[in-house]
């Protein structure tokens, strides 16, 4: 969560004051955009196949599906400039599904 706050910030920097320093063509905010995601989605991976509790597995499939890009979408400064950058999902889905499946079955145990 905390390198999201950073990501948003950093984010709302670059369209606020960096973006205007340089031509359009440099595509600025993207460039900073895809480099966030794809550590992101490197440290989400990394995290992902580390042995994960069930409490740790909800969480980092909550911000990979609802919080991190609905949480920057919501800044009006940002909404307009991320939906000019595909930055697709955090996991690949099969990993994504190995977690909810995981997940899953041990809630079900738990609740049995």
């Amino acid at each position: 969560l905390h390198m999201g706050k950073t990501m948003k910030e950093d984010l709302t920097v670059v369209v606020k004051y960096i973006e205007q320093l340089y031509p359009p063509e440099f595509n600025v905010f993207s460039t900073y955009a895809e480099l966030y995601h794809n550590y992101f989605a490197s440290q989400a991976k990394k995290n992902a196949e580390s042995h994960l509790e069930d409490k740790d597995i909800y969480l980092l499939l909550s911000w990979v599906h609802s919080i991190y890009l609905k949480y920057m979408r919501k800044d009006p400064v940002l909404a307009k400039e991320l939906e000019k950058v595909k930055l697709g999902s955090l996991l690949p889905s099969s990993l994504s599904k190995e977690l909810e499946k995981k997940y899953l079955d041990s809630e079900e145990v738990r609740i049995r």
